[in-house]
């Protein structure tokens, strides 16, 4: 059974339904992914992230901008979410790329741009948003930014399958191949 359908955005409207949800970099990721290699095949998007969550729920960070405590603890916290992530796919060298925050959200909003950009794991390539257009939220980005977000994590993404350091990323695709409850994600 095919547990994946066709994504269009916007990717969450189905998970953050209490939001007006716009277009994310998930499908220009997905899509440039998919034109700058063949070998690739399929790539599942699976969004899981609701707007205003934390890095005890998950890892983009700016609700945690406004918590000098919950900046303090952001980079040990991210570090654990990425071994865990690691350790339940039984993948010690997964590739991740983590997305530094380009908004000015909150007044701990750089401390928690360091512990993105200083994470010391292996096999971690951090893409930094500084710069990007943010929309009138001053948190989510702009269309024309999301976009150009989604071809910095293709960039990125690739640079792991052209490094011979980085033969995780064959890894990971065989075993998406193996087992269809494994899947790319963002």
């Amino acid at each position: 059974m095919d547990i994946f359908h066709k994504n269009v955005n916007p990717i969450h409207q189905d998970i953050d339904f209490y939001a007006i949800c716009g277009i994310g970099h998930g499908m220009s990721f997905a899509d440039s992914s998919l034109k700058s290699d063949s070998k690739i095949g399929e790539i599942g998007l699976v969004p899981c992230a609701i707007g205003g969550t934390n890095i005890s729920q998950w890892s983009q960070g700016e609700s945690d901008t406004w918590n000098l405590e919950g900046a303090n603890l952001y980079k040990s916290r991210l570090e654990k979410f990425f071994i865990d992530i690691r350790n339940d796919l039984n993948t010690p060298s997964l590739p991740i790329i983590q997305v530094a925050l380009a908004s000015k959200y909150g007044p701990y909003t750089e401390e928690i741009r360091q512990a993105q950009l200083g994470i010391p794991l292996q096999n971690v390539k951090i893409i930094d948003a500084n710069g990007l257009k943010v929309g009138p939220d001053f948190v989510q980005l702009s269309t024309p930014s999301e976009v150009q977000l989604g071809q910095m994590l293709v960039k990125a993404f690739l640079e792991f399958g052209s490094d011979p350091a980085h033969n995780s990323l064959e890894e990971l695709f065989d075993m998406q191949k193996r087992n269809r409850n494994v899947s790319l994600t963002y």
